[in-house]
């Protein structure tokens, strides 16, 4: 008979110790006090092998698998510990122990760990379980003459299944749902690259089905195969044989596996599967007598199949199995425990918990010593692990069951809205500078931020931890601004996202496929594997671009007798002939020199030469259908080694990768034969094959906090863990529906799906944290202004929480602001808002900051060496600006200063984020949505007819169709209110469009009129490379576009239309400098006119302006604007000062006069002359100088007397 030992804590051999009997189970349950683990003596010396002679005999003769579980990974270390310990004494430190982990992540923390614990850490061997288990069977089963040969992996049987789907062309032709996907529309021959893609998904799913459906496997492979089970159940297959890819997959498993084995490859569960006769047993260990220890550590998923591996194949192992987060065994089969709001999380682990039973396993538990004080995270914590033992509270000091009363939010788990994912780490990092300064002894590596999706947040955490911010630092009595970083790890990048080689690879594909031309030449350029190679630097690559664009160099062809003005092989032509050539010489030869005088230019051509003959010499081999594969890869790396060389370790890795997984296409049939073909399928393989490949930034756990991905096992014991992307939809995720998933079509019990995989994460994740669990979410999509949801997990926490744990009212969600200069964060706050509501960064104090605080700044950065700011070098020969800045600083420039260069935009909107709206009027946001979507309408209609008939019905249908889809979306007042809002509108329209309709009729209208190299469609104008000549620089590009543009042929002029612009004179800039481009470039335009004038089209009203003037007044205005607009002054002017200025009847107008009486008004009435961004400055008005009033005089002044 077996016995269950129950006692909640072995303290000593005293005979205090009882053992009560229960009903009969198959295993034996010890519950140890951790505190013996931490003791230098063997903790079974202490616990089991001091139990009774009678209890340990029953103990060994039992199979040796014992699972040591507890739901802290410090204790199980300990335990894990002490057992290899006594181990090494037993084996005299001859041994050196093998510990299977689930990742590298846990070989670190174990190392350290250990060393910490023991102060020494021993010859330990870390593997993963497939190699540590591959490693005994080899051992165990495989002859001498066999043992080279390592069993199969995904990967490998993956480009097996793309060889053999490509050698049978009538495989597809017969399975109708491979022909659908595989032979897309427009393709004779079946696509490559879907092939690989199916090729991917099939073994993944075949080494899925060797581990959780062993009785197809033994289908498709015949009798020879027995299944390895822990139960006598007899499985009954019939939901997924009615599928016809049951026996295409059937089909390709076992013509691949019958390939394989005849060149002796296999599977390791192919291999274990086999019926073993006497012979292979004859040498087998006594199974009572256990010669070797075999340690598993932490890895949360155990398939049944690899448990019962352990019974039937390995009985002389004595495996220990260190187990995290397992609930009371007493919960594997109550049905209520896993319907429980977020306990139902836990069903993977009391899956593996049951198969670990059905193996005959030992279960010990071990009670952690905890601190006695109670949180909210430790309540949830053991409400998941469906512990009863009552809690103790610190302050009434009395015991508190779970289900009894409830506490108070105390901040220990925290659910974020933050309105984007950079404020959602902005506000994290915050709180990581919050939590050190509270807890002197709290260390970075204790902090760990885990990722649902990292990919999508390096950005912001790059932006973040490295970027940093400009913090008030105490040095000795004085405080001063400084920098402030938090150092940082980072894990679980992928190389197609960081590695500049595998991106080298990818930009010579793009040459390859897309042509030679001028983005994709320089996106080669610009590698620093392609700099490295041809012993360059940025700079160089800058040079050429400049010259490149200078000489007009689009594009390169690869027939010599073709001679296109934009090629490159032109352009260097030209290089050439200007060193010998003067410039006359252009009569007389066709083609005109370039001259120039740096030595870089040689060099330049010959990497350009070079390069070319690399890459003709490929593309001939690439052209031909016959090339043998040995010959085709070696060119292939041939033109990979000659045009990129790695300049970093990790890069040398990765490039040693690649070239390890192009040989082992040499044994394949991948070939598909075709250029293109050729192409897609390596870069896809490539991309594929090397994405495994481990990318780190940091050395983990001793480099600062630990930001990774979710992963099993990741959230190792870190005292403050935070998880982002926590939003609807990202997290947890989907099922795989793929109509290849065979276990989809025909689900079982036993079967985890891909949801539940994911809830095991969190539910990892909340029983590591120590001391608080912080989870975020983005809660709105600001550009399409829709409030985004919380993911379902986080909604069953808060129900947990709030049925089981906290009191009535108590809630756990903060809200974090839009700005970072919100008022929020300089109000006082209490209870859990306070950590989340400190900011550190001394830029956000402008707004409502102390105001020795906002001084401080302004004095110390704002005003740091910016009373002359220093000249632009010449070298530096072309600056791109796009438009709408320049009309920006035309503006304000202090305020375009502020915002461009210290990122201080402020919305005025923030402040009035409370205040209820009028329900029965039509609001101001609102409104202009409506008249946007009205002339977009119009204007749209008006391009797709071109009509020369009168525009009223034009314009009323827009009305309709806007008022009418304004009423469906509950955006216009109901009811009679809603008539009046509609009233008021079309009054307001009709009187607009009669004063239009005139002036409209007969034009041509275009879309847009773009300037610079931009991507439009539709109907536009442009001007290339709008190139203007400055004292600062040698050229200036002007960039972008006006949506909007008539042409009158009649009159002979140009109509700028702008339907939500007033008149006044900050709007005029705008139309003004699009008028000065179009008379400066008119012989792009192909239109011919005489006169530009402005339509301003603003409520009810029409205002008719005319651009007037001479060319070289209007292009002074622009030079000195643009002069201006690199000095950067920081000084106090705008056209909204300027403007009330001159209307003011003053008897004299000088600099001094100008300055008081711009004081003056900006103290009377500062929200008039003052945005947001400029209203935040202590004292607005010293920046008013003489500067300012000569910038007024030279970019305003003129421009009003040529608007007329």
């Amino acid at each position: 008979m077996n016995r269950v030992f129950h006692s909640y804590q072995i303290r000593s051999l005293s005979k205090d110790r009882q053992s009560i009997d229960k009903k009969e189970k198959s295993a034996i349950i010890f519950y140890a006090d951790a505190k013996l683990c931490k003791k230098p003596e063997s903790f079974w010396e202490k616990s089991l092998f001091a139990l009774p002679i009678s209890y340990k005999i029953v103990f060994e003769s039992f199979m040796p698998i014992v699972v040591h579980s507890s739901d802290d990974l410090s204790v199980l270390a300990s335990t894990l510990l002490q057992l290899i310990h006594t181990e090494s004494v037993e084996q005299k430190g001859l041994h050196s122990p093998v510990i299977v982990i689930p990742n590298l992540t846990m070989e670190t923390w174990l190392s350290l760990e250990f060393a910490k614990s023991a102060e020494v850490t021993a010859s330990i061997r870390f593997l993963f379980f497939e190699k540590a288990i591959s490693e005994l069977f080899i051992r165990k089963f495989k002859s001498t003459e066999d043992s080279w040969k390592e069993f199969l992996q995904p990967r490998e049987i993956q480009l097996f299944i793309y060889s053999f789907l490509i050698a049978h062309p009538d495989l597809v032709q017969k399975y109708e749902s491979l022909n659908r996907y595989l032979l897309p529309e427009g393709r004779e021959k079946a696509d490559p690259v879907r092939i690989f893609d199916l090729a991917a998904r099939i073994s993944k799913y075949f080494k899925d089905y060797e581990l959780h459906r062993q009785d197809w496997i033994r289908n498709w492979l015949g009798k020879d195969y027995e299944i390895l089970k822990l139960s006598e159940e007899e499985l009954r297959e019939s939901e997924a044989t009615k599928s016809e890819t049951f026996f295409l997959e059937k089909e390709i498993y076992s013509q691949v596996t019958a390939f394989l084995g005849s060149k002796g490859r296999e599977t390791l569960l192919q291999s274990a599967m086999k019926v073993f006769g006497s012979k292979d047993r004859t040498n087998l260990p006594d199974a009572k007598n256990p010669q070797e220890n075999f340690y598993i550590f932490g890895l949360s998923q155990f398939a049944p199949a690899y448990i019962a591996m352990f019974r039937n194949r390995f009985p002389e192992l004595n495996v220990h199995v260190f187990q995290f987060g397992f609930p009371g065994l007493d919960h594997a089969e109550d049905s209520g425990f896993k319907r429980t709001t977020c306990r139902s999380w836990s069903q993977p682990f009391l899956v593996v918990q049951k198969n670990w039973k059905l193996a005959g396993a030992h279960f010990i538990k071990y009670t952690p010593d905890r601190s006695p004080r109670s949180s909210n995270l430790r309540s949830f914590q053991r409400y998941l692990l469906g512990e009863s033992e009552p809690l103790k509270n610190e302050i009434e000091s009395k015991a508190i069951p779970i289900t009894g009363k409830k506490q108070p939010a105390d901040g220990s788990i925290l659910v974020l809205e933050t309105p984007g994912k950079f404020r959602e780490v902005e506000s994290i990092y915050h709180s990581i500078l919050a939590k050190l300064d509270a807890d002197d002894h709290l260390k970075l590596t204790e902090i760990g931020i885990f990722c649902t999706n990292l990919a999508e947040y390096r950005a912001a955490i790059e932006f973040s931890f490295e970027g940093g911010i400009m913090a008030l630092v105490q040095e000795g009595e004085k405080q001063s601004i400084r920098k402030k970083t938090i150092p940082y790890t980072i894990r679980d990048l992928t190389v197609a996202e960081t590695s500049s080689y595998m991106k080298g690879i990818l930009s010579i594909f793009m040459l390859l496929l897309s042509g030679k031309n001028r983005s994709n030449l320089f996106a080669l350029y610009r590698n620093p594997c392609f700099q490295n190679r041809w012993k360059i630097n940025s700079s160089f690559v800058d040079h050429c671009i400049e010259y490149a664009k200078d000489l007009n160099l689009f594009l390169d062809t690869d027939d010599e007798n073709i001679k296109e003005p934009f090629s490159f092989g032109s352009g260097f032509l030209r290089l050439a002939l200007g060193e010998i050539l003067p410039q006359w010489a252009e009569k007389e030869i066709g083609i005109s020199p370039f001259e120039q005088n740096e030595p870089m230019i040689e060099k330049w051509i010959h990497i350009w030469i070079s390069l070319n003959q690399k890459l003709a010499e490929f593309q001939q081999v690439l052209a031909d259908p016959n090339v043998k594969t040995e010959i085709f890869l070696e060119s292939f790396q041939g033109l990979l080694s000659s045009t990129l060389l790695p300049d970093q370790a990790s890069e040398i890795e990765i490039e040693s990768e690649v070239d390890s997984v192009l040989f082992r296409l040499r044994d394949i049939d991948w070939d598909p034969k075709t250029e293109e073909d050729r192409i897609h399928f390596l870069e896809t393989y490539l991309l594929e094959s090397v994405s495994g490949l481990p990318i780190r930034k940091g050395k983990y756990l001793t480099d600062g906090i630990t930001i990774s991905a979710l992963q099993p096992m990741r959230p190792i014991p870190f005292k403050h863990i935070y998880i982002l992307g926590m939003g609807e939809g990202l997290f947890p995720g989907s099922e795989d529906r793929s109509a290849f998933n065979l276990r989809y079509l025909s689900p079982r019990e036993s079967d985890i799906t891909a949801k539940q995989a994911d809830e095991s994460l969190l539910y990892e994740t909340i029983l590591s944290a120590k001391e608080s669990l912080t989870f975020s979410f983005v809660n709105q999509d600001i550009g399409k202004d829709e409030e985004l949801a919380p993911s379902s997990s986080l909604v069953q926490i808060e129900q947990a929480l709030k049925e089981h744990i906290l009191s009535d009212g108590e809630k756990i969600r903060v809200r974090i602001p839009l700005s970072k200069s919100s008022k929020s964060y300089f109000e006082s706050s209490q209870g859990i808002q306070e950590i989340f509501k400190k900011t550190y960064d001394i830029s956000a104090s402008l707004v409502y900051g102390p105001l020795e605080t906002r001084q401080k700044y302004c004095e110390q950065i704002i005003n740091f060496g910016l009373s002359s700011s220093a000249p632009i070098s010449r070298s530096a020969s072309e600056v791109s600006i796009d438009l709408s800045d320049l009309v920006k600083f035309w503006n304000s420039p202090l305020s375009h200063r502020l915002q461009k260069k210290f990122g201080m935009y402020v919305e005025d909107a923030e402040e009035t984020e409370n205040i209820s709206w009028e329900p029965f009027r039509l609001e101001s946001r609102e409104n202009y949505l409506f008249r946007q979507e009205f002339w977009s309408e119009a204007l749209d209609r008006i391009t797709r007819e071109k009509s020369d008939s009168k525009l009223v019905g034009i314009f009323s249908d827009a009305f309709t169709n806007a008022c009418s889809r304004f009423t469906r979306e509950g955006r216009i007042p109901k009811g009679i209110f809603g008539e009046i809002e509609i009233e008021d509108l079309e009054s307001q329209y009709k009187s607009l469009v009669e004063s239009l309709d005139p002036l409209l009729s007969g034009c041509e209208y275009f879309d847009a009129i773009v300037f610079g190299e931009k991507e439009r469609s539709g109907s536009i104008l442009r001007i290339n490379e709008p190139l203007i000549e400055s004292d600062v620089l040698q050229k200036v590009v002007l960039t972008g576009e006006k949506k909007g543009i008539f042409y009158q042929p009649v009159e002979r002029k140009f109509l700028l239309f702008y339907p939500f612009h007033s008149s006044k004179f900050r709007n005029y800039f705008e139309p003004f400098l699009v008028a000065s481009l179009m008379f400066q470039f008119r012989q792009q335009l192909n239109r011919e006119f005489d006169s530009i004038e402005v339509l301003f089209a603003y409520g009810d009203k029409l205002k008719q302006v005319r651009i007037g003037g001479e060319q070289e007044q209007r292009i002074a205005i622009l030079e000195e604007t643009i002069r201006f607009y690199f000095l950067q002054d920081p000084v106090l002017v705008s056209a909204d000062l300027w403007e009330d200025f001159t209307k003011a009847k003053l008897a004299q107008k000088d600099p001094e006069i100008f300055m008081r009486w711009c004081r003056s008004a900006i103290l009377e009435s500062s929200s008039d002359y003052l945005n947001s961004s400029l209203r935040i400055l202590p004292r607005p008005w010293e920046y008013l100088s003489e500067t300012g009033y000569s910038i007024a005089q030279k970019i305003y002044s003129p421009l009003e007397s040529l608007i007329s």
